[in-house]
């Protein structure tokens, strides 16, 4: 058996990585304050969130300019760090789910429910963004994918906070955790290990969405929480995950690079790319669901 990190050591470093996604509405709407959770996953400053955090971001300027207001913030209680835009979010997994964007509490399945956000600016003015930002490692593997191994997660769970608590005095938290069911997305062999289960924590609430789950052998990311299948309390809920494996299979299919290779490239560019070419018809898709 591999000796385990220190659970204290792991919770300590999971922490300096977690962000949280919140964004606030110029006007009152259907859209309540906004608030998810996201790890950052590599040093040039990108954040891996789920897709449908994410898509709030290409509603920034919904019905007027600035409709949408972003940040990222940090720390324990919350505290404003970076302002950022979409790197890369699957567009397979807006046609397949935009239409949930009025739902309360929209049921997924976690496929294809990612996003990679990056850092342009820090929100304080007038400050410099560190040139190296500290971001885990990931495991692409699957070898420490199996029902009863050992997790740390770590996210900003907000499901019985009000939205005045979410503002200004929001906190991280982190739970050990075990895998207790491994899923895959394919109909037909061979398959792969696509999401697991992590039964009922205190992690499994709305906001806890882009978390991250910790290898508690390697200290590497290994899945991003993705759903809750949602009971009363939470330890009638069962959380889960998306496996890293997943995430980098698919943005291999859709880019033609896996994630590590994706990381590499020029994001500036990237991102120019995609929110030029990309965001608007996305944008589209989602702005005529809201019109209804």
């Amino acid at each position: 058996e591999e000796p385990l990190i220190p659970q204290a050591k792991l919770n300590e470093d999971a922490r300096k990585v977690i962000v949280n996604i919140f964004c606030l509405t110029k006007t009152a709407s259907i859209l309540e304050p906004i608030t998810g959770s996201g790890v950052v996953i590599s040093d040039k400053g990108v954040i891996l969130t789920n897709a449908h955090v994410a898509q709030y971001f290409l509603l920034k300027d919904y019905k007027i300019p600035g409709f949408l207001d972003c940040v990222v913030r940090g720390g324990s209680p919350a505290k404003p760090l970076y302002k950022v835009e979409i790197l890369y979010l699957p567009p397979a997994w807006i046609d397949k789910n935009a239409q949930n964007i009025r739902l309360d509490s929209p049921k997924g399945t976690g496929e294809d429910d990612y996003a990679l956000l990056y850092i342009t600016e820090p929100t304080q003015p007038g400050a410099e963004l560190p040139k190296s930002i500290l971001a885990t490692s990931f495991d692409v593997g699957t070898k420490y994918i199996n029902t009863n191994e050992p997790v740390l997660i770590a996210s900003y769970p907000a499901g019985f906070l009000s939205g005045l608590d979410v503002t200004k005095n929001f906190w991280m938290t982190s739970s050990v955790a075990r895998m207790m069911q491994i899923f895959t997305f394919r109909e037909t062999p061979p398959y792969t290990e696509d999401a697991f289960s992590l039964g009922g924590t205190i992690l499994a609430q709305e906001g806890a969405s882009g978390g991250g789950v910790f290898s508690l052998k390697t200290g590497k990311l290994l899945g991003l929480i993705a759903t809750s299948v949602l009971g009363g309390k939470t330890d009638e809920r069962d959380l889960r995950a998306v496996t890293l494996r997943h995430i980098d299979e698919s943005i291999q299919k859709y880019t033609g690079e896996n994630l590590e290779t994706f990381l590499s490239g020029d994001l500036k560019q990237k991102s120019a790319v995609f929110n030029g070419a990309v965001a608007p018809q996305l944008t589209q898709i989602l702005t005529d669901i809201l019109d209804k």
